[in-house]
């Protein structure tokens, strides 16, 4: 398996789509399907901060609304962003992704507790 494949399997195993939809049920910041749904509106943020310079809301509102051919409005859209619980959602998966690549990267003996606190 060359390299590429291997980061790809790294980060599909921490941001795949039941385990995102799963975390933002968890932390509340979904209780019913809805239009906007965790997996679609973290991959779309993901993808538009890391594809080009993004000034403002309305830039990740295009951008989800092209990414998953919805027409969902701004004020909708905005409003998910806006709740604590998306906070509560990126905290989350910040946390599953670093638990998880610290102990590839440094072991399982290193402890990263502490950073917590920062994030």
């Amino acid at each position: 398996m060359n390299k590429d494949n291997t980061e790809l399997l790294q980060i599909t195993k921490v941001l795949n789509e039941l385990k995102i939809n799963e975390i933002g049920k968890n932390v509340n910041f979904c209780n019913r399907k809805r239009i906007i749904k965790p997996f679609e509106l973290v991959m779309s943020l993901i993808t538009a901060l890391g594809d080009k310079s993004v000034d403002t809301v309305t830039d990740l509102h295009r951008y989800f609304v092209k990414l998953t051919e919805t027409d969902v409005q701004y004020k909708p859209f905005h409003n998910q962003l806006s709740k604590p619980e998306f906070v509560e959602l990126i905290k989350e998966l910040i946390g599953v992704a670093v638990n998880d690549w610290q102990q590839q990267v440094l072991g399982t003996e290193v402890e990263l507790s502490a950073f917590k606190g920062i994030v």
